[in-house]
Protein backbone atom coordinates (compact mmCIF):
# COMPACT_ATOMS: atom_id res chain seq x y z
CA UNK A 1 0.00 0.00 0.00
CA UNK A 2 1.24 3.42 -0.90
CA UNK A 3 0.76 6.57 1.10
CA UNK A 4 -2.45 7.53 -0.68
CA UNK A 5 -3.99 4.07 -0.22
CA UNK A 6 -3.07 4.21 3.47
CA UNK A 7 -4.83 7.58 3.69
CA UNK A 8 -7.90 6.12 2.02
CA UNK A 9 -7.90 3.18 4.43
CA UNK A 10 -7.49 5.54 7.40
CA UNK A 11 -10.38 7.69 6.17
CA UNK A 12 -12.62 4.67 5.58
CA UNK A 13 -11.91 3.51 9.13
CA UNK A 14 -12.65 6.96 10.57
CA UNK A 15 -15.90 7.13 8.59
CA UNK A 16 -16.97 3.67 9.79
CA UNK A 17 -15.95 4.60 13.34
CA UNK A 18 -18.13 7.72 13.15
CA UNK A 19 -21.08 5.68 11.88
CA UNK A 20 -20.64 3.16 14.70
CA UNK A 21 -20.44 5.93 17.30
CA UNK A 22 -23.67 7.49 16.02
CA UNK A 23 -25.42 4.10 16.01
CA UNK A 24 -24.18 3.20 19.51
CA UNK A 25 -25.06 6.65 20.87
CA UNK A 26 -28.63 6.48 19.60
CA UNK A 27 -28.91 2.91 20.88
CA UNK A 28 -27.76 3.96 24.36
CA UNK A 29 -30.23 6.85 24.34
CA UNK A 30 -33.13 4.59 23.28
CA UNK A 31 -32.40 1.63 25.58
CA UNK A 32 -31.02 3.58 28.58
CA UNK A 33 -28.33 0.93 28.94
CA UNK A 34 -24.67 1.78 29.29
CA UNK A 35 -22.29 -0.54 27.51
CA UNK A 36 -18.56 -0.69 28.08
CA UNK A 37 -16.13 -0.09 25.25
CA UNK A 38 -16.37 3.39 23.77
CA UNK A 39 -18.76 4.62 26.44
CA UNK A 40 -16.46 3.94 29.38
CA UNK A 41 -12.78 3.64 30.21
CA UNK A 42 -11.47 0.12 30.69
CA UNK A 43 -12.23 -1.38 34.09
CA UNK A 44 -15.36 0.69 34.80
CA UNK A 45 -18.44 -1.44 35.50
CA UNK A 46 -21.59 0.07 33.91
CA UNK A 47 -23.71 -1.56 36.64
CA UNK A 48 -21.99 0.49 39.36
CA UNK A 49 -23.06 3.86 37.96
CA UNK A 50 -24.58 6.04 40.69
CA UNK A 51 -26.83 7.97 38.26
CA UNK A 52 -27.37 6.06 35.01
CA UNK A 53 -29.94 8.48 33.55
CA UNK A 54 -27.79 11.49 34.42
CA UNK A 55 -24.75 9.91 32.78
CA UNK A 56 -26.68 9.05 29.63
CA UNK A 57 -28.09 12.59 29.41
CA UNK A 58 -24.62 14.06 29.92
CA UNK A 59 -22.58 11.83 27.62
CA UNK A 60 -24.98 11.20 24.72
CA UNK A 61 -24.74 14.65 23.07
CA UNK A 62 -20.97 14.64 23.46
CA UNK A 63 -20.74 11.11 22.11
CA UNK A 64 -22.93 12.01 19.13
CA UNK A 65 -20.84 15.12 18.46
CA UNK A 66 -17.74 12.91 18.35
CA UNK A 67 -19.54 10.60 15.91
CA UNK A 68 -20.48 13.50 13.64
CA UNK A 69 -16.91 14.85 13.73
CA UNK A 70 -15.51 11.40 12.89
CA UNK A 71 -18.01 10.87 10.08
CA UNK A 72 -17.36 14.30 8.55
CA UNK A 73 -13.62 13.98 8.98
CA UNK A 74 -13.59 10.59 7.28
CA UNK A 75 -15.85 11.70 4.43
CA UNK A 76 -13.87 14.89 3.81
CA UNK A 77 -10.66 12.88 3.95
CA UNK A 78 -12.06 10.46 1.37
CA UNK A 79 -13.07 13.40 -0.82
CA UNK A 80 -9.55 14.77 -0.54
CA UNK A 81 -7.92 11.39 -1.23
CA UNK A 82 -10.14 10.12 -4.02
CA UNK A 83 -11.37 13.27 -5.71
CA UNK A 84 -8.53 15.64 -4.93
CA UNK A 85 -10.98 18.48 -4.27
CA UNK A 86 -9.39 19.67 -1.04
CA UNK A 87 -5.94 21.22 -0.72
CA UNK A 88 -3.43 19.26 1.38
CA UNK A 89 -3.45 22.01 4.04
CA UNK A 90 -7.20 21.60 4.47
CA UNK A 91 -6.82 17.84 4.84
CA UNK A 92 -4.18 18.42 7.52
CA UNK A 93 -6.53 20.75 9.44
CA UNK A 94 -9.35 18.19 9.22
CA UNK A 95 -7.08 15.47 10.60
CA UNK A 96 -5.87 17.77 13.36
CA UNK A 97 -9.45 18.64 14.36
CA UNK A 98 -10.30 14.94 14.44
CA UNK A 99 -7.39 14.26 16.80
CA UNK A 100 -8.31 17.25 18.99
CA UNK A 101 -11.87 15.93 19.32
CA UNK A 102 -10.56 12.48 20.29
CA UNK A 103 -8.50 14.04 23.09
CA UNK A 104 -11.49 16.19 24.12
CA UNK A 105 -13.68 13.10 24.31
CA UNK A 106 -11.11 11.21 26.40
CA UNK A 107 -11.02 14.08 28.91
CA UNK A 108 -14.83 14.36 28.86
CA UNK A 109 -15.38 10.67 29.51
CA UNK A 110 -12.88 10.72 32.39
CA UNK A 111 -14.69 13.65 34.04
CA UNK A 112 -18.06 11.96 33.48
CA UNK A 113 -16.88 8.76 35.16
CA UNK A 114 -15.62 10.73 38.17
CA UNK A 115 -18.96 12.53 38.40
CA UNK A 116 -21.33 9.60 37.87
CA UNK A 117 -19.34 6.73 39.45
CA UNK A 118 -17.77 8.73 42.26
CA UNK A 119 -14.08 9.43 42.91
CA UNK A 120 -11.65 6.63 42.28
CA UNK A 121 -10.59 4.89 45.45
CA UNK A 122 -6.86 4.44 45.99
Amino acid sequence: MGTSSMSVLFDVLITAFGGYILFAGFQMKMTHKIKGGMFLPQGIDPEKCLDRDGYIEYITPRFLLLGIICLLSGLLGLAADCLGILPQNTYFVITLLFLIFLVWYAVTIKKAVEKYWGPKKK
